[in-house]
């Protein structure tokens, strides 16, 4: 009986360490993102042209302007 309830626990305690991994991976894109957003919007303000941006950071040229469309 205790070799099972360790066994369950064991699998539950890796359960929760798997979702709290795919928690922090969301987290961590969302952060990236906002980053990302913040350096468009910088090098924008700074007058770097959208076709460098996408060059310098490979992103879409639509995440761009959306990015400058915001801003305005």
């Amino acid at each position: 009986m205790c070799q099972a309830l360790d066994e369950l626990m064991a699998d539950k305690m890796n359960e929760g360490i798997l979702i709290g991994k795919h928690e922090g991976i969301l987290l961590e894109k969302q952060n990236s993102e906002a980053k990302i957003r913040t350096i468009i919007s910088n090098m924008l303000a700074g007058g770097v042209s959208c076709e460098n941006i996408c060059r310098f950071l490979e992103c879409d040229p639509s995440f761009v302007e959306q990015i400058q469309e915001s801003i305005q």
